[in-house]
């Protein structure tokens, strides 16, 4: 995501989450929940982010604990 351009990221990641759900991707889903969730930060939406963050983080655990990659 670039620096600034948070609206952008968002929308980018807004339409990338039917996608990776409708594939069945839980690696793409969680990283584009969590990529979300910092966009939505940079936007002062930081309740709804922290939101889109903890549902990644949890849709990480479900898919198997310590299966995919933690997120920074």
């Amino acid at each position: 995501m670039a620096r600034g351009d948070g609206a952008r990221a968002l929308e980018v990641y807004l339409r990338c989450l039917p996608l990776a759900r409708a594939t069945g991707n839980r690696r793409r889903e969680v990283q584009v929940l969590d990529g979300t969730g910092r966009a939505l930060h940079l936007l002062g939406r930081v309740e709804e982010g922290s939101e889109f963050r903890r549902t990644a983080a949890a849709a990480r655990h479900r898919a198997a604990p310590g299966a995919l990659p933690e997120l920074p």
